[in-house]
């Protein structure tokens, strides 16, 4: 076969081979030369924000301790009061307070007091009246204003017979709020600020100019910085203080080594587009010459396609055919794309609630498979978990629509997910509950950077939150787990740490480690309050007599109205999280009527027969409710099935969500959520609790061993007992049976 075509074809490409081998070597170079001069222009970047951080950090530091020892050195307070004749004494003492200042801020070079009311002046040589002080046209203009920024370069001497210093003075009133018996005046010299910079950078290499307000400058002397030559220089970065207002330019010295090399940039450049020029020109001939048997092939593939392309365009385009057939494939890819996100994100988040609610054991081979799978960290590393809770939920509710609510939650969530960006620590978290957004911490970096870290990111969101959201939230943090399957742990310490919330107060964070439970006859009310909380949410009519004798305590132990309405919250807040689990319908009438008047009796009553009256009534008017709501049901008789079989089995240690998914035929997870939203409580909670009261019983009433308590209550290990025992009542099965005793 004759390849004419083809040699030609090969042949008219070779100029365009040389011309590209060619290019390709004035590419490296001008790359090499671009490179150059990107690394000046972020190694001057990097200098301006240094020196400016560096001059701002220092000033700051000064004039924090300034303003210090103005509203703390009780001689200075005393010195500015002063009334009649000069205290000698006092004013040797505030001599050598300035000279420690000085002594202490190297950066400061004098620093004097001035005393509005006998117009004096007390610096660290000796005491002047003001109009006889060389400084005092400054003092002058700054006494109407002392609390000002650092003040531009001047010239300043203390005695008439001293050289002037080019210095920057900061003024501070004192009082500082009133500002009108005096003020405190500190000079740096800008030759100590030159000495803060000179060693970040080589004068041969960059140089640097900063200047005040005025435009005068901070590093040279005189007050013409801007010179021919400085013009000259090339300008890479430039920023001005938020703090002195004053500006700092860096960028490379005209004439030297650098300059020169970067100028090599425009040689380069000129003559690549020289070749680019030459190429295309090259090219344009050679594919016009052989475009020929393309359009042919292009001819013959319109003619296959014609109906098709037809079908997707209607303009001619030889190749729209092509290229609409492209665009459908990407659309179609990205919406694929779109839709696989989706569907991880929600695996995820199952993922992340199957982890706290410990319903998925998992170990470290299978959290790495999840974790590739989700495209997350996967080494597990240091964990814990936390809980933000809003605080006054109710009236929350009452005072933002539906919409407002959902608009302010999806807000704190991103608060939390921005806190941790670019931050050492990765973030997971979801709304488990309509008032809590639980989450989990994940650091690589140890135990110490887990805690710190986490404690500054959340005191962050919560600050942010009360200053920006015109509400506040209460954060529950858990102990940091090592393992995956100990998440849930974690989890349920942080919504522990909650439960100390009416003690420790709203609006902060409850560390687990640091809760306490209480002792004595508080601890006495807190467990009645449990019991109460417990038997009226399974509408056991046992609650009406415990609620008696919780108000005969009361009463017993004379409480105040403070220690009361403590109490009496705490009770609230446990009725609200306990009804709060419970389904949407049962919910409603208690957040729409019965939460409420029990807020307005505990904010009106005034008497203890009072509260109890009107507790009473609320209380009973949501019970029937709340009985009638199940009886309509369909479901409510076999939960009540449910329920007495665990508290007839809970003491077989095999009992479980499977075991009464097999007994009543029913989904473990559609039976665990039936049973949360008839009862309020989760399946494994209330086997827990279950367990831990007929545990206490045993304590109080027998002297059998802790191991075969264990056992009797339905646990197959005494090590897992003691510690949930511990975990629910705040001490161990042996010092609770001591604490019994006693």
């Amino acid at each position: 076969m004759n390849k004419t075509w083809f040699y030609r074809t090969l042949l008219s490409y070779v100029p365009v081979f040389f011309v590209v081998t060619a290019f390709l070597f004035f590419i490296f170079f001008q790359t090499l030369s671009e490179q150059n001069k990107k690394n000046a222009v972020k190694a001057n970047d990097v200098l301006a924000r240094q020196a400016m951080q560096s001059i701002d950090h220092s000033l700051k530091s000064i004039d924090q301790k300034l303003t210090y020892e103005a509203m703390n050195n009780q001689d200075m307070v005393r010195y500015f009061a002063q009334d009649g004749e000069e205290d000698l004494y006092l004013n040797v003492r505030l001599m050598n307070a300035i000279q420690e200042f000085i002594v202490n801020n190297p950066l400061v070079d004098s620093m004097y007091l001035v005393r509005f009311k006998d117009r004096s002046v007390l610096s660290l040589g000796t005491s002047y009246p003001l109009d006889q002080y060389p400084d005092a046209g400054f003092i002058k203009q700054r006494e109407h204003a002392p609390n000002s920024l650092w003040s531009d370069v001047r010239s300043y001497r203390e005695f008439s017979f001293e050289v002037d210093k080019r210095v920057v003075t900061l003024t501070r009133g004192v009082p500082i709020f009133t500002q009108d018996k005096g003020m405190i005046i500190a000079n740096v010299r800008t030759d100590a600020l030159h000495g803060l910079v000179k060693d970040m950078y080589d004068p041969g290499v960059s140089f640097m100019q900063m200047t005040d307000s005025r435009g005068a400058s901070l590093l040279e002397q005189g007050d013409s910085p801007k010179t021919p030559e400085s013009k000259r220089n090339e300008l890479f970065a430039s920023y001005t203080s938020d703090y002195t207002e004053w500006n700092v330019q860096t960028g490379v010295p005209s004439g030297g080594l650098a300059s020169f090399v970067l100028g090599l940039y425009n040689v380069w450049f000129t003559i690549g587009l020289i070749m680019v020029a030459g190429g295309i020109g090259w090219m344009i001939y050679v594919t016009k010459r052989n475009y020929k048997p393309i359009e042919l092939i292009v001819g013959r593939l319109r003619t296959y396609s014609e109906q098709k392309a037809q079908s997707l365009s209607g303009d001619g385009n030889e190749f729209h055919f092509i290229q609409n057939a492209l665009e459908r494939l990407i659309e179609e890819t990205g919406q694929f794309a779109e839709q696989f996100e989706q569907d991880l994100r929600v695996k995820r988040q199952f993922f992340f609630y199957e982890l706290l609610e410990g319903t998925r054991p998992i170990g470290l081979d299978e959290w790495q498979k999840e974790m590739e799978r989700h495209k997350l960290p996967v080494t597990f590393g240091d964990q814990l978990a936390f809980v933000i809770e809003i605080d006054k939920y109710g009236e929350f509710c009452r005072t933002y629509s539906q919409r407002d609510q959902h608009l302010l939650k999806f807000v704190i969530d991103c608060v939390v997910q921005e806190s941790t960006q670019n931050g050492p620590l990765a973030v997971w978290k979801l709304w488990t509950a309509g008032d809590r957004l639980s989450g989990i911490f994940h650091s690589i970096g140890g135990e110490r950077e887990l805690r710190e870290e986490s404690l500054s990111l959340l005191e962050k969101v919560r600050a942010w939150v009360e200053q920006n959201l015109q509400m506040t939230v209460t954060i529950g943090v858990g102990e940091r787990v090592e393992l995956p399957d100990e998440l849930r742990v974690s989890g349920k310490e942080a919504l522990e740490a909650l439960n100390f919330k009416t003690v420790y107060g709203i609006n902060r964070i409850i560390m687990y480690k640091d809760t306490v439970p209480s002792k004595g006859e508080m601890y006495e009310h807190l467990q009645l309050i449990q019991t109460i909380v417990h038997h009226y949410r399974f509408s056991d009519e046992a609650w009406l007599a415990c609620l008696r004798e919780f108000f005969g305590h009361i009463r017993r132990d004379l409480l105040s109205r403070d220690d009361t309405s403590s109490l009496m919250s705490f009770f609230i807040f446990h009725l609200n999280r306990a009804i709060a689990g419970m389904g949407p319908e049962l919910q409603e009438p208690w957040q729409d009527k019965s939460l409420p008047g029990l807020y307005d009796a505990l904010e009106s009553f005034e008497t203890i027969d009072e509260l109890e009256q009107l507790f009473m009534k609320e209380l009973g008017e949501y019970a029937d409710t709340l009985r009638s709501l199940r009886d309509a049901r369909s479901q409510h008789a076999l939960m009540g099935d449910v329920k007495a079989y665990i508290e007839k089995q809970f003491t077989d240690p095999n009992l479980s969500l499977d075991l009464l998914s097999e007994r009543f035929d029913l989904n473990g997870k559609y039976l665990s959520k039936l049973f949360k939203e008839t009862f309020g409580v989760k399946f494994v909670d209330f086997l827990i609790e279950l367990r831990m009261e007929h545990a206490k019983r045993l304590l109080k009433e027998t002297n059998v061993p802790v191991q075969e308590i264990a056992e009797q209550v339905g646990y197959a290990s005494s090590v897992s007992f003691i510690r949930i025992f511990k975990k629910s009542t705040g001490l161990s099965p042996g010092d609770y049976r001591k604490e019994d005793k006693k």
